[in-house]
């Protein structure tokens, strides 16, 4: 059974996944006229999505797949990724999976292969790749206006006590040895960096928890990749930051890219000119939910018209092995060739 047949507007989702991520999603969803199911574990929080986003709430995985939605979104665990993933695409469902695509490679293979075989459309969350900061770093860069690229640092923190404050920072997945951490919860970071530089050869990685912080994870993350396009990249994660931070800095023989999250814009150092040019802003009505929405409208859009997406499984399983990667390095002191 494969999906919809190209050209079909997609008209149904199931959310496997009820919590902050696949709320936000259902609620996308809900706006952009689609008809909903949920699906959770978790029965009243399932319930709760549900009647807020006028969905039905199936008693089980196979009953919501029986409906035959013709997209489903996993937006479970990191290490509850996969299995759901699986059953959906053996149903025919073009899968949308959140970052990352698992906490580790076991299935993953077997999920590829699937999904393969069945000529589904896939994604895994990548909100920002629309993220007109990122959208216009990786312009600058592969226009060449820059010059070569020799180094970049790209860095991103925040406290994760106040992720959700709602709930006992210490329950989060985040904070969870083998599920969570700075590496794979912030892997973004790795995403965004193999977009604008290519596939990563080799990685050096130091991780700690480095704070007073009550998890079983590293809090603290530095990353030295190669790209294959020769960049140096230096990536800073931690969940310590009291203020949100996000920035990417990429130097390049004619000048040099900066973006900083509370900026709201990108600047460029023009070399030539010697002195700094904005190269794109957005104002205050600029919402965080607009790239969400936007990643969700292309999946819908490539789902419909059988093409690939921005970020297809095969994007996810690339994130996934850089970031165990990163954390092999850490564990063993050596560098590590991917």
């Amino acid at each position: 059974m494969n999906g919809p047949p190209a050209g079909d507007e997609c008209s149904s989702a199931l959310i496997v996944g009820c919590g902050s991520i696949g709320s936000r999603h259902a609620r996308n969803l809900s706006e952009l006229g689609l008809e909903l199911s949920v699906f959770d574990l978790d029965e009243a929080r399932q319930t709760r999505l549900a009647s807020e986003v006028d969905a039905s709430a199936p008693s089980s995985l196979d009953a919501a797949l029986q409906t035959r939605p013709d997209v489903t979104v996993v937006a479970t665990p990191s290490n509850h990724h996969v299995e759901p993933a699986l059953a959906a695409a053996r149903a025919g469902s073009h899968l949308f999976v959140e970052k990352p695509l698992s906490n580790d490679t076991e299935g993953v293979g077997e999920l590829l292969d699937v999904v393969r075989d069945r000529d589904l459309v896939t994604m895994v969350g990548s909100n920002f790749r629309f993220h007109p900061a990122i959208e216009t770093i990786r312009e600058l860069v592969t226009d060449g206006r820059v010059g070569n690229v020799v180094s970049a640092r790209i860095e991103a923190g925040s406290y994760l006590p106040e992720w959700h404050p709602e709930e006992d920072y210490r329950d989060l997945y985040s904070a969870k040895e083998g599920v969570g951490g700075a590496v794979l919860d912030f892997v973004h970071e790795l995403n965004y960096a193999r977009w604008l530089f290519g596939e990563a050869e080799a990685v050096t990685a130091m991780l700690g928890r480095e704070s007073s912080l009550e998890i079983e994870t590293e809090d603290t993350a530095s990353i030295v990749a190669r790209f294959e396009d020769g960049t140096l990249c230096e990536i800073h994660l931690d969940f310590v930051q009291r203020a949100y931070s996000r920035s990417c800095h990429v130097i390049g023989e004619r000048g040099t890219v900066r973006w900083e999250w509370e900026e709201s814009a990108v600047r460029r150092y023009d070399s030539r000119r010697e002195s700094w040019v904005e190269e794109a802003a957005w104002g205050d009505d600029w919402e965080v939910n607009r790239m969400y929405r936007d990643e969700m409208e292309h999946f819908l859009r490539c789902a419909a018209e059988h093409r690939e997406t921005r970020t297809p499984l095969t994007e996810g399983r690339a994130d996934l092995e850089l970031a165990l990667a990163a954390k092999e390095s850490a564990a063993t002191g050596r560098h590590v060739r991917l």
